[in-house]
């Protein structure tokens, strides 16, 4: 783009190129114009390579405390259970892919650990074994009401079927005698 230098300048005019930034003054003892500012418009590089990431600087000073939020909305009602029955072990249970979700079978056998527990299809038709379903426990209840009974009479002396076998002699204070779950007779010697 050409500049437009006037034809009769005066003394000590200025002409400015805005594209190039250049600027001339006329000086009318030498009849010429004297270029007195010329900017060049830079042109963008290239673009430089990432340095290399810095050193981790050392921890800042923890900040205060924020305020503690709302409390959350109430959360959806919790899915039932359709109780179809009962099996003595999780492995008397069919497949669980054609069942509904959240038909549950009680299982009396033990199941992981659990003595009597459910085992439910899940959403995605899979056995969720070992499920209790029992609460907390209660509070003890009040004594019942009534006056202690009298004592009863003494009974006549029993007989037992026992078997009688040999054993150490047996440690405690003489002449006292008990029965185990075996139907064994022992009788303290009073030895130690």
């Amino acid at each position: 783009m050409s500049v437009n230098f006037p034809e009769e300048p005066y003394d000590q005019e200025i002409v400015t190129d805005d594209a190039s930034g250049r600027v001339w003054r006329w000086e009318k003892d030498q009849t010429r114009w004297a270029l007195i500012r010329q900017y060049y418009i830079p042109v963008p590089g290239p673009t430089g390579v990432i340095g290399p990431q810095g050193l981790v600087g050392p921890p800042g000073p923890q900040g205060i405390q924020g305020t503690i939020g709302s409390t959350g909305n109430t959360g959806p009602s919790g899915f039932g259970i359709n109780l179809k029955g009962e099996v003595d072990d999780k492995d008397d249970l069919d497949d669980a892919s054609g069942l509904t979700p959240n038909d549950a079978w009680w299982v009396k056998g033990t199941t992981e650990g659990v003595d009597g527990s459910l085992s439910i299809v899940s959403q995605d038709r899979t056995w969720v074994h070992g499920v209790e379903i029992r609460g907390p426990q209660g509070l003890q209840g009040e004594p019942g009401i009534g006056e202690p009974g009298e004592p009863g009479e003494d009974g006549e002396d029993g007989y037992a079927n026992c078997e009688i076998t040999s054993f150490a002699p047996a440690q405690g204070p003489k002449g006292k005698l008990w029965i185990d779950n075996l139907n064994r007779i022992y009788v303290t010697t009073g030895l130690r």
